[in-house]
């Protein structure tokens, strides 16, 4: 399925944080439609910069594509355990960043695929260089988001 499908399937989200006062909570609360979720957040082993990122991603990648010609047998799965046991950043990045290995680790995703992940990382990290604004960052992604996988 491309990009493409998902964002035209997507309706128009807008919204705004509101601090909620007594009476709001209070009439959510009563609302039979409403759901409390808990959450927690999760501390993570190491924060990595866009850029740490996007090393270890080539080097899984390559790591990856290495196993993969060498071991035509093993499955994903088993790749992806024996690069976290041999590769100390791999093994941080597939916890830090578990979406994001999985993609890089499976057959499946196409080169074309692989390089509109890249760009989408390449774009975090601009911002997080400061050399984009949140709202240059979403204009970005909306751009690469909308343009065909070729």
């Amino acid at each position: 399925m491309s990009f493409n499908i998902i964002m035209d399937s997507l309706p128009e989200l807008t919204g705004e944080q509101v601090k909620l006062t007594p009476e709001m909570a209070r009439k959510l609360n009563e609302d039979e439609f409403t759901t409390v979720l808990d959450y927690k957040y999760d501390t993570p082993e190491k924060l990595l910069s866009m850029e740490e990122v996007t090393r270890i991603l080539r080097e899984t990648r390559a790591a990856y594509s290495q196993a993969r010609a060498a071991h035509p047998d093993k499955g994903d799965a088993q790749i992806r355990e024996d690069l976290i046991a041999s590769h100390k950043d791999v093994a941080v990045f597939s916890r830090t960043h578990p979406t994001i290995f999985i993609k890089a680790t499976s057959r499946d995703i196409t080169p074309v695929l692989f390089e509109r992940l890249h760009e989408m990382i390449q774009i975090r990290a601009q911002q997080e260089r400061g050399a984009l604004s949140n709202a240059q960052t979403a204009c970005a992604v909306e751009t690469a988001l909308k343009k065909p996988l070729k």
